[in-house]
């Protein structure tokens, strides 16, 4: 419980993340805790879906939790295109080795609080093939959408891991390898296209500034997950599933046939619709001068909040017209000059 809390704060913060003031940060992840029992004791106790992987209660809810908050927070100063607000290659290459674990243990994420046993198994092998797919995908598409050719790191860091997200839901069903395979291609694809276009056009038409692409890692790919849920527990059949069948879906008794799939549709719906409502009203409350607000120059900067060292400037030796930093520099001017005869 303590590692889904962790992820469901980190999820809050990335859409918006650069711009608020630090002081907001403290009541985001209290309001959210509150809005995310709520949430997951509609789905779990009244609704009784199946979400071993947390594709609606984490990701969905999550997801379009920030991306609300980040709509009412909108700063037109604060546009895509803003000096700061892009990468760096020492910053990609870290972000790179988080994805790198994200990627090799995101199957046990998946599969923790499943029954040990066959369902656990499935959910590990349904991830994997997931993730293989999804990976594959990506790299293809990336470098077919740039003009030049090339693979983006945005894409590698994120789009791989969207597969991961939308099959949590229906980790622990019989969605077979292929069927994992197909929803890998498909979300891979989706979520590549969405850095490439939708990101844009959230921020251009309905003023959503997501900072760090949510709604194509975690936001759309939670809500496709309980949309793979609901149809996969919508073909659930004893012929399928045999003895194991009432152990998978506990709720079946009072959901009999295809109505446990609505019930799946359902939590994801609600999930949107909390997310959606909890992070308009907890932006509006932010959004009140007590709070306080940075300017456009600070945001995505440290050395507003935080004593960080000078960046290093080379200067050019007056004398000898060889490069030196500015310390070196300073030296010079306090060394005595011998005149030149």
């Amino acid at each position: 419980m303590r590692t889904f809390v962790q992820r469901l704060c980190s999820l809050l913060l990335v859409p918006c993340w650069g711009g608020p003031v630090p002081s907001s940060y403290l009541l985001w992840p209290f309001s959210k805790w509150c809005y995310f029992q709520v949430n997951e004791y509609i789905l779990l106790n009244l609704l009784e879906v199946i979400d071993a992987g947390g594709s609606m209660t984490i990701h969905c809810f999550g997801g379009f939790y920030g991306l609300a908050v980040s709509r009412v927070l909108y700063r037109p100063g604060l546009k895509k295109s803003h000096p700061k607000a892009s990468s760096v290659y020492h910053s990609d290459i870290f972000a790179m080795i988080g994805t790198l674990f994200l990627w090799m243990y995101w199957p046990s994420f998946n599969s923790a609080i499943s029954e040990r046993g066959v369902n656990q198994t499935r959910a590990i092998i349904n991830t994997y093939y997931t993730l293989a797919s999804c990976t594959v995908t990506t790299c293809i598409l990336s470098s077919l959408v740039d003009e030049r050719g090339r693979i983006n790191m945005v894409h590698l860091q994120n789009s791989t891991l969207a597969g991961a997200v939308a099959v949590g839901t229906a980790a622990e069903m019989m969605l077979t390898p292929y069927g994992s395979i197909i929803v890998g291609l498909i979300l891979g694809t989706l979520s590549t296209l969405g850095y490439k276009f939708i990101t844009p056009a959230l921020e251009k038409y309905l003023h959503v500034q997501d900072t760090c692409g949510i709604h194509n890692l975690h936001a759309f790919p939670g809500f496709c997950g309980g949309i793979i849920g609901a149809i996969t527990a919508a073909a659930a059949s004893e012929a399928t599933y045999g003895s194991r069948l009432h152990h998978t879906f506990p709720s079946l008794d009072k959901h009999p046939g295809r109505s446990l799939g609505g019930f799946q549709m359902a939590g994801a719906v609600v999930s949107l619709c909390m997310g959606l409502i909890g992070g308009t009203l907890v932006g509006i409350v932010l959004k009140i001068p007590i709070w306080g607000a940075t300017t456009d120059e600070d945001c995505y900067e440290d050395k507003a909040y935080w004593e960080v060292p000078e960046e290093e400037v080379t200067l050019i030796h007056p004398v000898t017209r060889k490069e030196q930093t500015k310390e070196e520099t300073t030296m010079y001017e306090l060394e005595p000059q011998i005149p030149a005869h």
